[in-house]
């Protein structure tokens, strides 16, 4: 299965805008670091790096064997979040607010949502305001500092700024509210991958009530993962690749109950009632149509199987552990099938 190697690289902690305290990095580190680099050729993530040199993503050491995140890199990941939806509106949108009200809720959000920042440099701070002049940025910082709104950690870190007593208080009070945050979320609180209605609408003669229960779904799985629930996760993504191949079979009609692999009633020898196959027999049927690519097959039974998890039996009996790297694979089988069955 295809992997985007760039965007794994981008989600890594070196291309956040503080760097997550590494200064430099090298290929194994991110086999030993991240599963889902792991599973990589060593070749493709080489690839990969090659060309983030190209784009100035990154700098080589003379050794050739580390690597360092540019400023143009760490801007890329904040790019590359707002791409793909997981950006507060505010900080995806930043250039409709102003930079003193960002700043403040860049600071507050260690306060807000147990982000484990718990102070930034102007450097950082840039990097997440892209959208904003250098010199704005400053000038917020100045007029924030000179008003006891956030100040530096002196005297051992003067590089580094923090939010005051009364900075929070003014970040609750008012710029929370302008910058359209609840109570619970901060700035840099993750948003939800999700698929909407109008990703739904493209899936073949579904009716709206179907379409609105797997966007259901979907949310459900989102909500899952946010809040690390991965077994939960992965459970609702093989609840989500049933209901989809349901109902698509079902909307395929005759096509599907003539099928060579459509199961079949022991005793009458007739096709049984597309509603009582299982989700195996969905697989095999939407392969023979063609409706998802066969080279995908493998990987389909394999988040068939981790479904079952959730008779908890089977779980002990083979040891399986449910973690982000079991969802982040089922999650991709999911959207493979999503996206092949909307060509349709």
């Amino acid at each position: 299965m295809t992997k985007n190697v760039n965007t794994l690289l981008l989600e890594t902690e070196p291309f956040e805008p503080e760097g997550g305290g590494i200064s430099g990095f090298s290929i194994e580190y991110l086999i030993l670091n991240y599963n889902e680099l792991a599973e990589l050729p060593f070749e493709d993530i080489s690839s990969c790096l090659k060309e983030f040199i190209m784009n100035e993503f990154i700098i080589q050491s003379a050794d050739e064997n580390i690597y360092s995140v540019t400023r143009k890199g760490k801007i890329a990941r904040i790019i590359h979040l707002a791409e793909k939806k997981k950006l507060q509106p505010a900080l995806k949108e930043q250039y409709n607010h102003n930079p003193e009200d960002l700043i403040l809720a860049l600071l507050a959000s260690n306060k807000i949502d147990e982000w484990s920042q718990s102070s930034f440099t102007a450097t950082g701070i840039g990097i997440y305001l892209h959208q904003h002049t250098t010199e704005s940025i400053n000038d917020a910082i100045t007029i924030l500092s000179s008003k006891n709104l956030m100040a530096t950690e002196a005297p051992f870190r003067n590089d580094r700024f923090r939010i005051t007593a009364l900075g929070l208080q003014h970040y609750l009070s008012t710029v929370r509210q302008t910058l359209g945050l609840d109570s619970n979320t901060g700035i840099l609180t993750p948003v939800a991958e999700e698929y909407t209605n109008d990703k739904f609408m493209n899936l073949p003669n579904l009716n709206d009530h179907i379409k609105e229960n797997l966007n259901s779904r979907w949310s459900e799985t989102e909500k899952c993962a946010l809040s690390e629930a991965w077994l939960a996760s992965v459970i609702m993504l093989g609840s989500l690749l049933e209901g989809v191949l349901l109902a698509v079979l079902e909307a395929a009609g005759k096509k599907a109950l003539n099928a060579t692999s459509a199961p079949k009633n022991r005793t009458s020898g007739n096709v049984k009632s597309i509603d009582t196959w299982t989700l195996q027999d969905y697989i095999k049927v939407a392969i023979e149509l063609k409706l998802i690519p066969s080279s995908i097959e493998k990987h389909i039974h394999e988040l068939r199987d981790t479904r079952n998890l959730v008779h908890p039996n089977k779980q002990l009996r083979e040891n399986i552990i449910a973690d982000e790297s079991l969802y982040r694979i089922s999650r991709e089988v999911t959207e493979t099938v999503i996206d092949a069955l909307q060509q349709q």
